[in-house]
């Protein structure tokens, strides 16, 4: 479903570290300066994961194409709310936003001249940066960390789009990216032509039927996981950071 993003008056300070800061949403941005390297299946992905494990999610869609609110629309019962934005001046006060665990950014491409993306990054606990590490796209994922960590943000590079049992790829990546000294999330997601079907039939990957959807959702989840780090106990189990048990279908 739409939303609008209802905000108290805001104010600045750590609301991770602050224990005056009344509870607030983990914020986490998504994106990269390459295009196509799948960022908004992820967002996709995360939030209707991030619902059927209970947690009240707000998918805020700040790419001009609105390719995140599109797909969304399509979904019956996403399981999470959404909502475009463009103006930086209402980005400004995302953390503010009330009644959400989770608010996933879906940024726009453009990292160098934009300043929605500035101002998302200035409000966000971390950046979710999918890369497939080819050629391509490798440059393109450093210079976005740099971006990011130039914005005040917590940049973490998610390995998306490698082929199932592509461990030597993988590897790669990962040494590659240790020599930049560049965080990654140890879960990766495989290239799975079920998220775009699950987008194809209007159902959430959270919901689609069968064994690829399962190892999707898997992989999905441990992703989800790590992120909950950021704020031990928001997501599940404070000491192992375990997701609650999912959701039946409604």
């Amino acid at each position: 479903m739409t939303t609008d993003m209802h905000r108290r008056p805001g104010r600045r300070g750590d609301p991770l570290t602050d224990p005056d800061w009344p509870p607030r949403p983990l914020i986490v941005a998504v994106g990269n300066g390459k295009g196509g390297v799948g960022k908004t299946t992820d967002v996709l992905g995360l939030a209707a994961t991030a619902g059927k494990h209970g947690i009240r999610t707000l998918v805020v869609d700040t790419d001009p194409q609105s390719s995140a609110v599109k797909a969304s629309t399509a979904l019956r019962n996403p399981g999470y709310e959404f909502v475009a934005e463009l103006d930086p001046g209402v980005l400004a006060r995302i953390g503010d936003v009330e009644g959400f665990g989770l608010i996933i950014v879906d940024t726009p491409g453009n990292i160098t001249t934009n300043e929605v993306l500035a101002k998302v990054l200035e409000y966000s606990d971390m950046a979710v940066i999918p890369s497939d590490m080819t050629v391509l796209s490798a440059t393109e994922t450093v210079e976005t960390v740099d971006y990011v960590t130039g914005h005040g943000c917590r940049p973490r590079v998610l390995l998306n789009g490698l082929p199932a049992g592509a461990s030597r790829v993988e590897l790669e990546a990962r040494l590659f990216l240790a020599r930049k000294a560049i965080q990654v999330f140890e879960p990766m997601i495989t290239r799975r032509a079920v998220h775009q079907h699950a987008i194809r039939d209007g159902i959430p990957i959270s919901e689609y039927p069968g064994d690829v959807a399962d190892l999707a959702r898997q992989e999905l989840r441990a992703v989800l996981t790590e992120i909950g780090q950021l704020r031990p106990g928001l997501f599940g189990d404070a000491e192992t950071g375990a997701l609650a048990t999912p959701m039946a279908a409604g």
